[in-house]
């Protein structure tokens, strides 16, 4: 069983860091990092993460929509190469003029590589341009 620090960073009830043994948290928890991470956000992994910020208010553009979804899928294939995604679309917005850029990740993970059917979890997230995540 392995460990990971729980995100967001808090700390448990007797004063050390929480951490996460479940498998399937660890894996949301990854494709929380990735995608609410800006590129250059992390200074010893600059490429890590994704730029978003240009989907604000054009979520119907269908060409954004494309460069999205190439972005989403590339980041993915380099930084979680275990977690294979399905389906990725921009979310829906209540009121595109608040100026989000939220997309919708359906993904695929298993225990490992070789084997992705093994513990199959089908999960869709939310997650906003600065990190507010919105699990369904």
């Amino acid at each position: 069983m392995s460990l990971e620090i729980a995100q967001p960073f808090t700390v448990n009830q007797s004063g050390g860091i929480a951490n996460v043994s479940d498998t399937d948290l660890q894996v949301q928890q990854h494709v929380n990092a990735l995608i609410s991470t800006i590129q250059g956000e992390r200074v010893m992994l600059p490429g890590y993460g994704l730029n978003l910020s240009g989907l604000i208010f054009g979520n119907n553009d269908p060409v954004l929509i494309q460069v999205m979804q190439n972005d989403v899928t590339k980041a993915f294939s380099k930084w979680e190469p275990n977690i294979t995604l399905t389906s990725v679309s921009p979310a829906a917005s209540t009121d595109e003029m608040l100026g989000i850029a939220a997309v919708d990740v359906v993904y695929m993970a298993g225990s490992n590589k070789v084997s992705t059917l093994q513990g199959t979890q089908y999960k869709t997230v939310t997650i906003t341009q600065g990190g507010t995540v919105v699990n369904n």
